[in-house]
């Protein structure tokens, strides 16, 4: 290659390479003086799904609300009976009352006339029985003991029992003349003159007129 040196031709190079590099220079502050615009990006946006009311269920009125749990139906209780009374059994007397009634007297006599005799036939009179009369309160006591058949008491037709269409015969009596005017008392056969425990029903007697107390028993031979 030929280049042609001249007088000029180096230092006009020279000059010309100087003002390349400074414009270059120049030109290069320039272009870090200078901010370059920088973009900012748009920032992109998620589209969100539509939000909704999520609809509430409606509350169940209680009356028609179905439970998952057994409904347990209590069954009707029968009614309580109402327990029967308790009754006390009649006492079990080994010597029974069959009959009793009053005879009145038109003269002063105030007694016990009594029968006590063997129920299986012939009814022989028993023996060795003892009928107590007493008050209510205890405070008047008085005993007869029955004699056995071939002593018996004998009276003529309706001389003692009032109901007799015959003679009549008896084995106990007992004279209660002491309480005229008098009521009431209890007539009871007892198991002996010191032990006063009854083994007869009572028959409740007065003596406020003049009377004659007619009394039948049963009792086993003794």
């Amino acid at each position: 290659m030929f280049i042609h040196r001249s007088k000029f031709g180096i230092g006009a190079l020279l000059i010309a390479l100087s003002l390349l590099a400074c414009d270059s220079s120049t030109l290069v502050a320039s272009l870090a003086a200078t901010p370059t615009p920088t973009r900012t990006p748009r920032p992109t946006f998620t589209p969100q799904p539509e939000i909704t009311d999520t609809p509430q269920p409606s509350p169940i009125p209680a009356a028609t609300a179905t439970s998952t749990r057994a409904v347990v139906t209590a069954a009707p209780r029968p009614p309580t009976a109402k327990p029967a009374p308790t009754q006390v059994p009649a006492p079990q007397f080994t010597v029974q009352l069959t009959e009793s009634y009053p005879c009145p007297q038109t003269s002063p006599v105030y007694e016990i006339a009594a029968r006590i005799q063997d129920p299986n036939p012939p009814k022989r009179f028993v023996g060795g029985y003892v009928l107590e009369i007493r008050s209510p309160d205890g405070s008047f006591s008085k005993t007869g003991i029955s004699v056995p058949s071939g002593q018996e008491y004998e009276s003529f037709l309706g001389g003692t029992d009032c109901k007799a269409q015959n003679f009549w015969y008896y084995n106990l009596k007992v004279d209660a003349a002491e309480v005229r005017g008098h009521a009431p008392f209890l007539a009871r056969i007892v198991r002996s003159t010191t032990d006063r425990t009854p083994i007869s029903a009572d028959v409740t007697i007065d003596f406020m007129q003049p009377t004659r107390w007619i009394i039948y028993y049963f009792a086993p031979p003794k």
